[in-house]
């Protein structure tokens, strides 16, 4: 969760965020051996339609 934060606070300061950079603090907290964007993907749109941190799947990857 405080990585969700730590992201939300990123994106509405405007800050540069990446899908790269996202998952690989992902996977230092969450070990992983077949380490791929899904896993990201797949949490953060479940938060999202929770209503949690939102912008954090927008911003990453809604456009795909």
């Amino acid at each position: 969760m405080d990585l969700m934060d730590s992201y939300r606070t990123k994106i509405s300061n405007g800050e540069k965020v990446t899908k790269s950079s996202f998952e690989n603090d992902v996977y230092s907290i969450i070990p992983s051996k077949n380490r791929d964007y899904h896993f990201c993907e797949f949490i953060t749109q479940n938060f999202m339609q929770e209503g949690k941190w939102q912008e954090i799947f927008n911003t990453l990857y809604g456009q795909l």
